[in-house]
């Protein structure tokens, strides 16, 4: 009887499995759904990217000529988006395919990211993309643990989906905003003049390297491109955060330096550096109201800040380094009579 028991099971189990590989979705059909199969045809036609979660929008630029703008708040000027991360983020989206259906259950959204931003604690972000006629839009929740991909959900569809792509979205306003501050190159400039009580000049040589003036002849740099450095640290100075006037108390400001750059172009910038409330600030209070680096008040780490704020000192290599003990030991010990090692 058993060989009977045993065919019985078995045939119990391959009718299982046959009715389970019925109720899967087509792997391959799956795998060539993308999220939106329109986007790729309006990809450069798209005039506005706006990303929202449940504190409130994190990004919102639009298109201006061939330039992206984003508002970083109301009432304030526009500020430069990082192309490179705009556009990646759109790649992201025209090739991204859903790949495998997960929870269509509102109560295991949370598990995902995907709550809706109604909900204080959602985790998720909304995208959306608009053309002057068409728009996209969908959540993006957390990315998959185990390989690559994230969870993803249209606002308006119970079904959950992971996806084929990771998506890299800004973790706040300041995220994709044009990076550094200067639209220029260390090459652009050709002088750096400190204005301040600490008076130096350093300025570019036909031969294209830098020459610190005013310095004694006997005087040398610490290494070969050390004057190239501090004007490759001005050119691609990054910022944490923007702040405008009214954000930045001029009483409890402490100017730490202050400088002109004078640039190839024959244009004159000042720069500025200080400190507030432990963190530093640069701004360039230069008359270029045209100019997008004029209107802000930029917050840098203190590590930037430091290589900016150079003394000649700074610069030049020691003419008398000091003693160290055991240099001191081995004076002493001669002029007692030992013979040194």
């Amino acid at each position: 009887m058993k060989p009977i028991y045993i065919l019985i099971i078995a045939a119990i189990l391959a009718l299982a499995a046959g009715v389970w590989l019925v109720q899967q979705p087509d792997s391959n059909k799956l795998q060539s759904q993308l999220l939106f199969k329109d986007l790729s045809q309006f990809a450069n036609d798209l005039h506005s990217v706006e990303i929202e979660n449940a504190q409130g929008v994190v990004f919102s630029a639009k298109k201006s000529g061939d330039s992206w703008l984003a508002t970083v708040a109301p009432q304030l000027p526009t500020y430069p988006v990082s192309q490179e991360q705009l556009a990646t983020l759109v790649t992201s989206l025209v090739q991204l395919k859903l790949i495998e259906p997960k929870t269509s259950k509102t109560k295991n959204y949370a598990r995902l990211g995907l709550q809706d931003i109604s909900n204080i604690d959602s985790l998720a972000s909304l995208v959306r993309l608009k053309t002057s006629d068409h728009s996209w839009s969908v959540l993006v929740g957390n990315n998959v643990s185990f390989t690559e991909g994230s969870y993803v959900r249209r606002p308006k569809n119970q079904q959950s989906w992971r996806t084929n792509k990771t998506i890299t979205l800004p973790l706040d306003k300041f995220s994709w905003l044009k990076q550094p501050i200067l639209p220029f190159t260390a090459e652009d400039i050709v002088a750096i003049s400190r204005v301040d009580k600490v008076n130096w000049q350093m300025v570019k040589q036909d031969d294209g390297n830098f020459n610190l003036t005013h310095s004694s002849a006997d005087s040398t740099l610490k290494y070969q491109g050390v004057l190239e450095a501090m004007a490759a640290s001005v050119s691609s100075l990054n910022f944490e955060k923007l702040l405008v006037s009214d954000e930045v108390s001029y009483l409890s400001q402490n100017i730490l330096a202050e400088f002109e750059l004078e640039m190839a172009q024959g244009d004159l910038i000042r720069l500025v550096v200080s400190e507030m409330d432990g963190n530093h600030l640069v701004s360039f209070p230069t008359e270029f109201p045209n100019e997008y680096w004029h209107n802000w008040h930029y917050q840098v780490s203190n590590f930037s800040a430091q290589q900016i704020v150079k003394t000649p000192e700074d610069f030049l290599a020691q003419k008398n380094p000091a003693l160290t003990a055991e240099d001191l030991d081995k004076s002493n010990n001669v002029e007692e009579g030992e013979s040194p090692n």
